[in-house]
């Protein structure tokens, strides 16, 4: 990905900032609802199907998280 140097600037000022804070709050709250959501379906596939759509979803949060750090190094 690439980002000019005042984008990462940008980035950097965020992660250090207290709102930096609430941003990591509401992504640990958003993958704590993903999974206390039942992934039990009316078919052994269907269940399968939502527990792989959880964990993606859960993933792709940790994901972008970690993405905004490794663009500051």
């Amino acid at each position: 990905m690439f980002l000019i140097e005042h984008q990462k600037s940008q980035i950097k000022q965020l992660l250090f900032s207290p709102q930096w804070n609430t941003i990591q709050l509401i992504a640990e709250e958003m993958i704590k609802e993903i999974q206390g959501q039942s992934s039990i379906r009316d078919s052994e596939y269907e269940t399968l199907r939502e527990t792989f759509l959880k964990e993606g979803k859960e993933r792709g949060i940790r994901d972008f998280l970690q993405k905004l750090l490794d663009l500051t190094k």
